[in-house]
């Protein structure tokens, strides 16, 4: 009796352990995509002149955009990503045609 008391705690643990770890694997997901939303740029901060078209030094875009995955690329706006687009990558690219995160 004591070897199964000992394994239906162990089970028990390990399906704590279990859903523990899918939560963080929720969480890290979650925070993945807040900091891909923080580092794209919004519509409130950029600038535009008088007649509403941006000014071309408002806004700094130096193509070194990334996303981690096609959850950030669409928070951005950013999704189809094609591959001469700033931030495309292979990891993006699932059938490897040139356009990811479709």
């Amino acid at each position: 009796m004591k070897h199964e008391a000992k394994s239906k705690e162990f089970e028990k643990e390990i399906t704590d352990l279990k859903a523990k770890n899918s939560n963080l694997s929720d969480e890290v997901l979650t925070l993945k995509d807040k900091i891909a939303s923080n580092n794209s740029p919004s519509v409130s901060s950029l600038s535009s002149n008088e007649s509403g078209y941006s000014s071309n030094n408002s806004v700094s875009n130096t193509g070194q955009s990334y996303y981690q995955n096609c959850t950030a690329a669409k928070a951005a706006g950013a999704a189809p990503v094609y591959s001469d687009d700033p931030g495309y990558g292979p990891h993006l690219d699932r059938d490897g045609d040139g356009v990811g995160c479709e």
